[in-house]
Order: structure tokens, then sequence, then C-alpha cells
């Protein structure tokens, strides 16, 4: 039985190391999660959030298809916060292991960023819809892309 504020998640391989798991005998393309702590953030504070960040930064998504669809991944914020204003709606932020806020704290765009994991110098979040059925996708800080437009751009 999983408490409240937590989901149980199968994802692909392709993400393992994003995800904290271990393989499923048989179908090593699957990874098992256990219980991870989970915490609700609307779309549009996610947006403001992004917005916030700089509009120099490039973001991409995986595992998302109906935004990817929208999209030309990777894209600067401006593009990902309009796709996901027009989609509406209440995201799970899924904590990694040791990353969970403290008791009683709720999520804000003051500290979003402590839910994070850091793959180099990129901010990775793994998300799901409120109300889904657990299909996890991650949301990327993508830095190779910024700095290729960055040289580009010199």
């Amino acid at each position: 039985m999983l408490g409240k504020g937590r989901t149980l998640v199968i994802e692909p391989t392709a993400a393992k190391s994003l995800l904290v798991g271990v393989r499923l005998g048989r179908y090593p393309g699957l990874v098992a999660q256990k219980e991870l702590a989970t915490y609700p953030l609307s779309v549009q504070e996610l947006a403001d959030w992004l917005t916030g960040q700089g509009e120099d930064l490039w973001w991409t998504i995986d595992g998302e298809e109906e935004l990817a669809e929208k999209l030309r991944l990777p894209c600067p914020a401006d593009e990902l916060t309009a796709a996901l204003r027009d989609r509406g709606g209440t995201l799970r932020v899924i904590a990694a292991p040791g990353q969970e806020l403290p008791e009683g704290e709720a999520l804000s765009q003051a500290n979003l960023e402590n839910l994070a994991v850091r793959e180099g110098d990129a901010r990775v979040f793994q998300l799901a819809w409120d109300g889904g059925l657990g299909d996890v996708w991650v949301l990327v800080e993508d830095t190779i892309a910024k700095e290729a437009i960055d040289a580009a751009r010199e």
C-alpha cells in the first residue's frame, strides 16, 4: 500500500540513471521504483519558475508525447512555458531518494530547485501529471544545446 503523496513508478531503463530501482528479472527493460515522495505543483508555477531561470536556457522533455509533439526540442523556456500553459493542470514532482522536502514543507517556486537531480551542470526533474496512471516524464535543462547556440552566436 502506498502512502499519501507517494507513487510507485515503472520506467524504461533509458532513464535509469535518473531513477533508483532494480531490474525486473526477465524484463530487463524495466526498472521498478521504490516508493518516492511526490509534491503537487501547478503548471502555472512551473512555467513561472522556468521563466525566472532566464531566457537563455534551453530545455528538453522526454516521455511526455503530448508536449513533445507541440515543440521542437530542445527549446527555449518561453516555448516550453507556452505549451505547458496551454496544457494546464497540476503536476507531481518526484523527489529522488534523499532529496525529499522537510516534513510539512510545501513545494513552491522557491524550493523547486531542491528536487532537481544534477547531471553535470544540468538540472533534471522527474514529473508526472496529477491523476495520471504513473507515467513519469523528465524535464531536463539542456546545457549542451545552450552551449551550441551560444557558440553559434559568437
